[in-house]
């Protein structure tokens, strides 16, 4: 195990040190996909026309059918003043991290190191807590689905962005249940 947690916290001290190059990850993603995903956006923004092809397909690919909804749910958003616009990308360098909730980290010791990255983009439920020294502290964006999403909010901090991750049409009408601050029930729990 000691051998394991020394390689790990040394890779991710290699990638904190490394010379950064904007863009150069997400153009090597890019270069790996079809030329048709190229232009997929995966947030929609209020005031920001919707793509022809949101509506071709059923959820989780598209939202066939449930234009209105989304529409609704947009316009019950909060004005942003953050909100990019499709195409521009920052030339500062940031380095982002994505940590699941699976414990795998458990016993690594790298929340120091995880409390480094610019932005760090936690998914469903995954702990803080009394695991901040495996997992860190920060989070800057909380990635869901209704059913991932935690019944406490662990994180403090008042800037970081809940994603909710649209799977089915229902998702749609818990997203907005939310920001409304209605009960909903998902697995059998009622959620406010």
């Amino acid at each position: 195990m000691m051998f394991y947690l020394q390689k790990v916290q040394e890779h991710v001290q290699r990638v904190l040190k490394a010379q950064c190059r904007p863009g150069s990850t997400r153009q090597a993603l890019l270069d790996q996909l079809p030329a048709s995903s190229h232009m997929t956006q995966p947030f929609l923004w209020k005031d920001v026309p919707f793509p022809d092809e949101l509506f071709l397909y059923s959820p989780p690919f598209g939202f066939k059918g449930l234009q209105g909804k989304v529409e609704n749910l947009l316009e019950q958003l909060q004005d942003s003043d953050s909100e990019p616009q499709p195409g521009n990308a920052s030339d500062k360098c940031r380095r982002c991290v994505v940590v699941g909730n699976g414990g795998i980290l458990r016993g690594l010791e790298l929340g120091p190191l995880i409390d480094r990255f610019d932005t760090v983009i936690r998914l469903n439920s995954g702990p803080l807590g009394e695991f901040s020294a495996d997992v860190g502290n920060r989070t800057s964006i909380r990635m869901s689905y209704p059913e991932g999403t935690p019944l406490q909010w662990v994180d403090t901090d008042p800037h970081t962005l809940f994603v909710a991750v649209v799977y089915k049409s229902g998702d749609i009408s818990w997203t907005s249940a939310m920001v409304n601050k209605l009960s909903v029930v998902s697995r059998g729990c009622a959620r406010a």
